[in-house]
C-alpha cells in the first residue's frame, strides 16, 4: 500500500506542477483543501478515498488509473499534460 501511495502523491504533484498548478487551485478545483493535497503529496500517512482521487484525476484531467500507477495511462496523461498547460496559461492571461 505505501507503494501505491508512494506513487498516487508523486503522480499528482508532477501532474500539478506540469500544468502549472497550484496546490490551492488544485484544492479548489476539486473540492478539497490544499492541506489535504499537500498530505496526499508527501504521503503523509492519509489515505485519500476513491471519491477523493476521482475528483483529483478529474482536476488534473488524467485518469484515475495513472495516479494510481498504471503504466498503460502515462503517454494518454503526458499528451493531456500539454493540453492542460495551455489551457491554464491562457486563462492566466486573463
Amino acid at each position: 500500500m505505501d507503494d501505491v501511495k508512494k506513487v498516487l502523491g508523486d503522480r499528482i504533484r508532477s501532474s500539478r506542477i506540469q500544468r502549472c498548478i497550484t496546490r490551492e487551485e488544485l484544492a479548489s478545483m476539486a473540492g478539497l483543501t490544499p492541506h489535504y493535497i499537500y498530505l496526499i503529496e508527501r504521503e503523509s500517512g492519509v489515505n485519500p478515498n476513491l471519491k477523493s482521487v476521482q475528483k483529483i484525476a478529474s482536476a488534473l484531467e488524467v485518469r484515475v488509473a495513472y495516479l494510481l500507477g498504471s503504466s498503460e495511462a502515462i503517454a494518454e496523461a503526458s499528451s493531456d499534460a500539454d493540453v492542460g498547460a495551455k489551457i491554464h496559461k491562457l486563462r492566466m492571461q486573463q
